[in-house]
């Protein structure tokens, strides 16, 4: 989504500094007519992420979803004026483009042709993200619906022990990812606030910290790691803030389980029956043979496990070279080392 903490804390105090100032890269396209738009892009972030329809089974049919983007993408195009010369656009639209390429020559030509229909619907979101969020009424009206559903997300990730609502969600491994990922956004909005807001978004801080620490991934453990040493250096007031990343973790040292610091633990451990670690290293450097066998165009989208396979009998001379048996069929577990090979 590119929803990052800093940037938004940035925009934030730089709006205040100037109120004419908007975080739109083209503040003139719908800024009348972004009623409709905006309310359709609110209720995607809603239902994608919250997930209502994973509670309530009845939903799935609707498939609310794919229609909410339907009508957003109806809603953008129908607007006109539409800018598409954004770098980042550009670079959008040139890796749908080599999606499209892919969808007759990859191996698995389904899993192509889905990812690439993920891709899509992420791009009109994309768009009326930075097309109809042009004032700071309606940023702070998305800070608002991103941290409540990840309030929701944390008190359903606490009622389930560590695990989503459901969907791409579920998995303790995806929830974690997702509770970093707003980490910074909750931290800088802390920084940027004094009086009782400081302190309610320390504790919404704290609250999803709670959560990752109770989903044990050793994954999202790194992740956390990284998320504030991304604070930390992106902020103008390193003491202030090494003081309140001290405070989170003596928070997680108390509230940790024993179980959980020997999941991080067992990241180095090695053997057939240990951690992921030796498995994540040996799955990417096949992956990295593969990217060295397609260099220019990929083996295409959501293909890494479908194609895994064949360079791992290249590699290794067996498809049981792992401990006696073979890790075909699974991600990555690495953005970097899915795109490169993929993509």
């Amino acid at each position: 989504m590119g929803l990052t903490g800093y940037r938004m804390y940035r925009d934030y105090k730089s709006a205040i500094s100037d109120p004419t100032r908007v975080p739109s890269p083209n503040a003139s396209f719908g800024k009348k007519k972004s009623g409709i738009p905006l309310t359709l892009l609110f209720l995607y972030l809603v239902l994608e992420y919250s997930r209502p329809q994973d509670l309530l089974p009845f939903l799935r049919v609707l498939s609310l979803p794919s229609i909410t983007v339907i009508l957003l993408a109806l809603a953008i195009v129908s607007s006109g004026g539409l800018g598409l010369r954004e770098k980042q656009t550009v670079l959008f639209l040139s890796i749908l483009g080599l999606m499209v390429i892919h969808g007759p020559i990859a191996v698995n030509n389904y899993w192509a042709l889905m990812v690439f229909l993920s891709m899509a619907m992420n791009f009109f979101v994309y768009l009326a993200l930075i097309h109809y969020v042009d004032d700071q009424d309606k940023y702070d009206r998305l800070l608002r619906v991103w941290l409540w559903v990840h309030v929701f997300l944390a008190v359903v990730g606490i009622v389930k022990h560590g695990r989503g609502v459901g969907g791409f969600l579920e998995d303790e491994n995806d929830l974690c990812m997702t509770m970093n990922m707003i980490i910074p956004l909750s931290f800088f909005l802390a920084m940027s606030t004094s009086g009782k807001k400081k302190i309610y978004y320390i504790l919404l801080t704290g609250l999803f910290l709670f959560v990752i620490i109770l989903s044990e991934s050793r994954g999202g453990f790194v992740g956390l790691l990284a998320a504030f040493i991304y604070c930390w250096l992106r902020s103008n007031k390193k003491v202030l803030t090494a003081i309140i990343i001290g405070i989170l973790a003596v928070f997680a040292v108390l509230v940790a389980p024993s179980t959980y610091w020997n999941e991080v633990r067992s990241i180095t451990e090695e053997g057939a029956e240990a951690g992921t670690g030796e498995e994540r290293v040996y799955t990417w450097g096949i992956g990295w043979h593969m990217f060295l066998d397609n260099p220019i165009l990929g083996v295409g989208q959501g293909n890494f496990p479908y194609v895994f396979k064949k360079y791992e009998l290249e590699v290794t001379g067996s498809d049981e070279a792992f401990h006696g048996r073979s890790v075909a069929g699974r991600a990555a577990h690495s953005i970097y080392f899915t795109m490169l090979p993929e993509l």
